[in-house]
């Protein structure tokens, strides 16, 4: 399996891109095109849950399937719309339509997502937190 680049990007992003953007990150995708045995997969970012890293592959969750593809973390949320997918700790990207709650444990926040998944929102990535809670 080796990495395929993302399709069909639209116009320019609108928010502020993350601190570890590039000038190549101009543009959102729609879709993601991800190699599966012997078939191409085209999946819509819409439908995108939460991806998470499995060993050297990315896991991108969508509703009761996910999909390996292989890539970093750090370049995915890239091309991400930062409007929408946030970096939530070193290991998972989620998509903040799909939060359920944030509970507040202590000194960390955990969030949990509609399909009742939950990770601890790390520290590192408190920023995205903050700007979460500002726009909503």
């Amino acid at each position: 399996m080796r990495p395929l680049s993302p399709v069909e990007t639209t116009g320019p992003r609108t928010t502020a891109a993350a601190p570890d953007s590039t000038p190549a990150s101009l543009h959102r995708i729609d879709r993601l095109l991800v190699r599966e045995r012997d078939r191409l997969l085209f999946l819509p970012v819409d439908e995108i849950d939460w991806i998470g890293t499995d060993r050297k592959y990315l896991r991108i969750h969508l509703g009761d399937r996910s999909v390996l593809m292989r890539g970093s973390l750090t370049a995915l949320n890239r091309i991400l719309d930062p409007g929408k997918f946030y970096r939530i700790n070193r290991s998972v990207i989620i998509n903040i339509e799909r939060i359920n709650e944030l509970r507040r444990e202590g000194r960390h926040f955990t969030v949990v997502l509609k399909d009742d998944t939950a990770w601890i929102w790390s520290p590192r990535y408190r920023y995205t937190l903050k700007r979460l809670l500002s726009a909503g």
